[in-house]
């Protein structure tokens, strides 16, 4: 078995990607009303920025630290959670149909980011 391998990483970033695009485009068609949508993701960030800390020290490395494993998609996608989803936020009222549905996209993408970086940190903590 590889020491490096990080396919959970890899199948969230794709899965991150492709919610991020189909998000987007269900509100160009009118599907989705993005101003819950944003307070609901920007809830999210603030969520996973607060529980980082804990994730890091209340878990030991018993042979390997899984949070260092995946700390930088947890903090990226917290972060760049919080960052669009104020952009959001902030666009909506104002912003053209296009330009809102491009910034849901990318929310999407680093919420999506953040919940599957999660699923692979419980998962390696889960084989241990």
């Amino acid at each position: 078995m590889s020491c490096c391998k990080y396919n959970c990483a890899y199948v969230t970033v794709i899965a991150a990607i492709l919610a991020g695009v189909a998000l987007g485009i269900l509100y160009t068609l009118g599907y989705v009303s993005a101003g819950i949508v944003f307070w609901a993701y920007l809830a999210a960030g603030v969520l996973g920025i607060l529980l980082a800390p804990i994730y890091a020290t209340g878990i030991s490395c018993g042979g390997r630290c899984c949070f260092a494993r995946y700390r930088c998609l947890v903090l990226s996608g917290a972060i760049g959670t919080v960052v669009t989803g104020v952009i959001g936020l902030l666009a909506a009222p104002f912003a053209a149909t296009t330009a809102v549905a491009i910034i849901l996209g990318i929310v999407t993408f680093f919420l999506v980011l953040l919940l599957g970086s999660l699923v692979c940190l419980t998962n390696c903590l889960s084989d241990n």
